[in-house]
Formats: C-alpha cells, sequence, structure tokens
C-alpha cells in the first residue's frame, strides 16, 4: 500500500507522545491518505533526520523536546511568530528545504478560550521559567494581560523569562523565587495561575502545599500543563477551593489541529476534534 503523505513528531523521548494518536484519528475521520510516525531523535541528530526526511518525501512533522530550538538553523524559512519566539514545534515542506512554524502559543490560548478563560485583563502568576514559560507570557502579554508574575526556583531564571517577555511584547512582568510552591502573598489577587514546571508530573515531585491558592481572586482559574495525570495534585486543589482547573490536554490538542492546518490547509471539523479530545481525555485519565 502507497501512502499518500507522510508525516512524523521527532524527540528524544518520544514514545510517550500522545501526537500520533490526535493525527491518526483525525485522517480517520476525515478520510486523509496520510500516516503521522513518532520517530525518536536524539540532540545532534537532526542533519540525519532531515536527510532522510527528504529521501522520503516526508510533507511535515512536529518537533518537541530537544529539538524546537535546535532545528531553526536548518530550516529554509521561519513564520513570523516562530521568528519572534525562537521556537518552532510544526514544520512544513517547501521547495528546497522546510519552513517553521510555532503551534503552541496558538494553541494555548485558543484551547483557554473553549474553557471560557481569556487572558485579556487578567493578572497572571506563572509558576516555572523552562522552554515553554515564553511562549505562554508572551501569548498572555500580547492577548492584553494586566500584569503578570513568573516565579522559578530559580530567581535568575525568572528574571532572564521576565526579560525576554518584555523584550518580546512590551509587558513588564515582576519575577522572584518560590521553595516548592509559591506564597500566599506572593499569589494575593491574581486571578490566572499557570504551571509550567513539572511539579505533580508522573514522576516528579509535589508541591510542597497549596495554601497559595487560599489568597488568589475569588473565581481564579489554576491552568496546569500537564496532563499526565490527567487530574494533578494541583487541579484537585483549586477544584476543592471551587475555583475553575484547566489541564494541558486542551493545548496539546490545538497545537495539533493548527499544525493540521499548516500541512493540510483547513482546521479538522467540529466532530473530528470532538472525536480527539475525547479519545485524549480516554488516554489522559488512565494515567495515575
Amino acid at each position: 500500500m502507497v501512502i499518500a503523505s507522510l508525516l512524523a513528531v521527532i524527540g528524544d523521548p518520544i514514545a510517550h507522545s500522545l501526537s500520533p494518536m490526535i493525527h491518526q484519528t483525525i485522517y480517520q475521520q476525515e478520510g486523509i491518505d496520510a500516516a503521522y510516525l513518532p520517530v525518536r531523535v536524539e540532540r545532534g541528530g537532526l542533519p540525519a533526520f532531515l536527510q532522510a526526511a527528504d529521501t522520503f518525501s516526508v510533507k511535515g512533522f512536529n518537533a518537541t523536546m530537544p529539538h524546537k530550538q535546535d532545528i531553526l538553523p536548518y530550516l529554509k524559512a521561519l513564520d513570523p511568530e516562530a521568528k519572534r519566539f525562537g521556537s518552532a514545534n510544526t514544520l512544513k515542506r517547501v521547495a528546497g528545504g522546510y519552513m517553521g512554524y510555532t503551534t503552541d502559543g496558538p494553541g494555548l490560548k485558543r484551547a483557554l478560550e473553549e474553557e471560557g478563560v481569556s487572558f485579556y485583563g487578567r493578572r497572571i502568576l506563572i509558576m516555572g521559567a523552562g522552554g515553554v514559560t515564553p511562549t505562554v507570557t508572551v501569548t498572555a502579554a500580547l492577548a492584553g494581560a494586566q500584569a503578570m508574575t513568573i516565579l522559578n526556583r530559580h530567581a535568575d531564571k525568572a528574571q532572564a523569562a521576565a526579560e525576554l517577555t518584555t523584550r518580546l511584547s512590551g509587558l513588564t512582568p515582576q519575577w522572584g523565587a518560590m521553595d516548592g510552591a509559591p506564597s500566599a502573598r506572593q499569589a494575593q489577587g491574581f486571578d490566572l495561575v499557570i504551571n509550567t514546571t513539572p511539579l505533580g508530573m508522573a514522576g516528579f515531585d509535589d508541591f510542597t502545599n497549596f495554601d497559595f491558592l487560599d489568597t488568589l481572586a475569588p473565581k481564579a482559574a489554576v491552568v496546569d500543563l500537564i496532563y499526565h495525570p490527567f487530574a494533578t495534585s494541583l487541579l484537585k486543589a483549586a477544584q476543592a477551593r471551587g475555583l475553575q482547573a484547566v489541564n494541558g490536554l486542551g493545548m496539546l490538542a490545538w497545537q495539533a489541529f493548527f499544525a493540521h492546518e499548516i500541512w493540510f490547509g483547513s482546521l479538522p471539523s467540529p466532530q473530528t476534534r470532538r472525536t480527539v479530545l475525547e479519545q485524549l481525555q480516554a488516554a489522559a485519565s488512565g494515567c495515575r
């Protein structure tokens, strides 16, 4: 059997990725003759992969850690948003190579909008200063966030993330250190909290306490980009306090939907998107 379009996701590790399930579900639901494969590519292995991708006429691929920044020098061109963030997670075959895009920021924004959460006018507390943090902070700032504070175990990294956010968006976040969890004072009055750390992820340490949730604004939203487990301790603690709790599955799905649009010219249908989300929830709810 000849497959019309070959696509992939690359990273290391990659076996845990839910992206193949998402995209194969889209192809099945929409009658698209394509295959989407997980490919383990170690750091330093991009030249060999790109040569193979060219040989096999790979239509496009997603890049996850550790390749979102490392792949930039190998690309033919960059979309303005990918250039802004200095990161590409979606690659599309063009004449002479691949063009890089980023769908992480748009995916997060759209996923939160689907939950009724807008960045506009929000006072946002960001926990963490890792690789995904600038995508979150700049996306929120450009969407009209009122104020922002970035906390991280190492204050210098929080400062660097704040400075990058200012340079890319014009918003100047406050920054500081947290030791296992924000203090009640640090969380006082915020109406949107976003966790970008691995705290609470399966196999990682958890937050030391959740007292800081008690000092958030009434009806605040708490977003955890983790989806393994499906409901983290942070989200359970937020729900117990009557706060809105949102996990990372929506962002995972929407960054994939936008990648599909780049490759095939249109978003999956609403029914297909619902099917994907249902399957993601079923898969993630089994992760304890």
